[in-house]
Formats: C-alpha cells, sequence, structure tokens
C-alpha cells in the first residue's frame, strides 16, 4: 500500500512543486487519492475568452 505522501510527492513534481508547501496542499485536499489519469497535464492550456495569449506579449 502506498502512503499518502508517498503519492503527494510525484504528484507535486509533476506540477512544478519541488518544496513543502505543494506536497502539504495536496495532502490537505486529499488529491493524491484521486487516480492521475484524471488530472490535467501540467502543459495543460487553459481556453477562455479572457484569456489573451503569448501574441499580445510580442
Amino acid at each position: 500500500m502506498i502512503l499518502g505522501p508517498e503519492k503527494a510527492c510525484p504528484r507535486a513534481l509533476l506540477y512544478g512543486g519541488m518544496s513543502y508547501k505543494p506536497v502539504r496542499s495536496i495532502l490537505d485536499k486529499g488529491l493524491e487519492q484521486i487516480p492521475e489519469e484524471f488530472t490535467l497535464p501540467a502543459d495543460a492550456t487553459l481556453q477562455h475568452e479572457n484569456i489573451r495569449g503569448k501574441q499580445v506579449y510580442q
């Protein structure tokens, strides 16, 4: 059986979290219990009319 911190650490790394705070947040919210295939990939981009995108900043 894999314990919470052992599941939370790889998940935090997947999203760029390299400190205690993101791991603690994952554990507090119980996100380590959700199967990873149902989470967004780290490079996922949001599509919304209020998000301008990189072309605005060129």
